[in-house]
């Protein structure tokens, strides 16, 4: 009698766990299987790319004249306010670029002149007949040729005034210093890169996706960012610009590809390190309530999706109609019910009507 309780007993616990199919397990015919009840849940979309924070406001200051720094007032990491001066020059600097500039002044105001007496007399040969509408235009554009190129040096020598006086260089916007690239009491020629100044505040996301990826998105679509460390520094970014044209970009691996620059807005201000990467997570389509089953229990047999469903302790190859593919799930538009048991990974040696023993997550025992 003991011996036929303990028997019964361990018939009644394999129903229990694969229902009619763990019958046959005792017997020594069926497979073991994996199975889940397909369910209502959300499904997303989702294209995963490195970025790089970058900002977009940034300002490197150059050198306007030729000159000897006589002091640096700022250092990497400062924050400046515009019109803040930053260094000054020697008080001599650019007065040689100064002189030169005025005498090429003294000599253009010659011709200046000179234009000017002859668009002059050719108006009056123009009003009298003398002369064609062309040749009196020629004199008139030539002298204002001229006047454009003294208003021109007379820019750039106030300028230059303005930056060798006391008033020094001066922070074209307001932000924080992100490189000095000379040192105290370096000899500069104009055009010399000196300070760069970054505007942190206005941060955003670069990111260069594939071709067919930036066409899977849109503005405004939510965005995942991620540390290096995956820590989640915000859920809620959003996509801002997509950019038309794709550009050459450099892989990881040295191979040249067509990526379309994608700017990521932050939802709320970060601290985050101008130039660090980060990962991000853009959610390209987003279903809610749909009914769905994992991605590795549909399988395609002639351009046709199928899943293996049990029933009866049997497996039951059922075909259905899939929607949208996430990550880790599949929508399944028809051929399912709430509740219906699918098969996970199914070995090749399952087929139609085939005994299995059936194993659930624990979450659901």
């Amino acid at each position: 009698m003991k011996k036929k309780s303990k028997w019964v007993v361990a018939l009644a616990a394999a129903i229990l766990a694969g229902g009619a199919g763990g019958y046959y397990a005792l017997l020594g015919s069926s497979i073991e299987v994996s199975a889940v009840p397909a369910a209502y849940g959300t499904i997303e979309k989702l294209i995963t790319e490195t970025g790089s924070v970058e900002a977009r406001n940034s300002v490197v200051v150059s050198s306007k004249i030729q000159g000897q720094l006589s002091s640096l007032d700022v250092a990497e990491g400062d924050a400046v306010t515009e019109g803040q001066r930053i260094a000054a020059y020697q008080a001599d600097s650019g007065a040689a670029d100064i002189g030169s500039m005025r005498a090429q002044i003294s000599g253009l105001q010659v011709q200046l002149n000179q234009a000017n007496e002859m668009a002059a007399k050719n108006k009056r040969l123009y009003d009298e007949g003398a002369v064609s509408f062309e040749e009196y235009n020629q004199a008139t554009v030539e002298a204002k040729q001229i006047q454009s190129q003294i208003a021109a040096i007379n820019y750039t020598i106030a300028g230059l005034s303005e930056a060798g006086g006391s008033k020094g260089v001066i922070a074209p916007i307001s932000g924080t210093v992100t490189s000095v690239l000379v040192n105290e009491g370096e000899i500069v020629a104009p055009g010399t890169a000196m300070i760069e100044i970054t505007d942190a505040e206005d941060a955003y996301i670069k990111v260069n996706l594939i071709s067919e990826d930036a066409d899977e998105i849109a503005q405004d679509c939510q965005v995942r960012v991620f540390s290096e460390n995956e820590k989640l520094i915000d859920e809620n970014a959003t996509v801002g610009k997509i950019f038309v044209k794709a550009q050459d970009v450099m892989s990881d691996l040295g191979i040249s590809q067509k990526r379309v620059p994608v700017e990521v807005v932050l939802s709320v201000e970060k601290n985050l390190r101008l130039g660090s990467n980060v990962n991000v997570e853009i959610v390209a389509d987003k279903r809610e309530n749909v009914l769905t089953v994992p991605e590795n229990a549909v399988f395609e047999i002639n351009r046709q999706q199928y899943v293996f469903t049990i029933e009866d302790g049997k497996a039951k190859l059922t075909r259905v109609q899939t929607g949208l593919e996430g990550e880790k799930y599949i929508e399944v538009v028809s051929g399912l019910a709430e509740g219906d048991l699918v098969i996970t990974s199914p070995a090749k040696e399952i087929e139609d009507g085939k005994a299995v023993n059936t194993h659930l997550p624990r979450s659901l025992l």
